[in-house]
């Protein structure tokens, strides 16, 4: 893997003849590489070390790290007011439950109950979680995210399974830093 990357760097800042190489022009240069070659369990860190291991191989001295963030506090750590969580009930409220995910491996689950209990969709679980968060959260815009260690006592590992294998894979957008 270290030898594709390597190739790829030396292709893209060779053709681009940029001064600074950065990982965001690394990835603007060919996103189908990065989603090719990034599994589902790595991390904006996995291609950062990637980017440096690269920088040293080629000795490259000068590089460009840009970091938009304006502030020092992490949106991670922000508050909700009371209102900010009724606005965020009342927009949950608002989704259409005939749209909800509902999992065919959540099913047996509920069977082992001996009651006819209703199976809960990915939406409610992640929405249950998302109000219960005192602090802002991905999830309160519907993000699921398994590199989240909060969702391991929310969804089964069968559950995550046939959610991860559902569609395609997503890669996130990288920032600049």
């Amino acid at each position: 893997m270290a030898e594709i990357f390597r190739e790829k760097f030396v292709e893209c800042f060779e053709n681009e003849k940029v001064e600074a190489p950065s990982l965001l022009g690394f990835y603007l240069y060919d996103k189908e590489f990065f989603i090719k070659h990034t599994s589902k369990n790595e991390s904006k860190a996995t291609w950062n070390k990637r980017f440096k291991i690269a920088v040293t191989n080629e000795n490259i001295k000068k590089i460009c790290i840009v970091n938009k963030s304006k502030s020092n506090s992490s949106p991670l750590k922000t508050k909700l007011t009371t209102q900010q969580k009724a606005e965020l009930e009342d927009c949950f409220n608002k989704l259409d439950d005939k749209k909800f995910w509902y999992l065919k491996a959540s099913i047996p689950n509920s069977n082992k109950n001996q009651t006819t209990a209703k199976v809960i969709s990915v939406e409610e679980r992640m929405i249950k979680f998302a109000l219960s968060c005192n602090y802002y959260h991905p999830s309160q815009q519907l993000i699921l995210d398994f590199t989240d260690s909060n969702w391991d006592n929310i969804f089964t590992d069968a559950e995550r399974k046939e959610i991860e294998d559902a569609g395609c894979a997503l890669l996130r957008p990288i920032d600049e830093s």
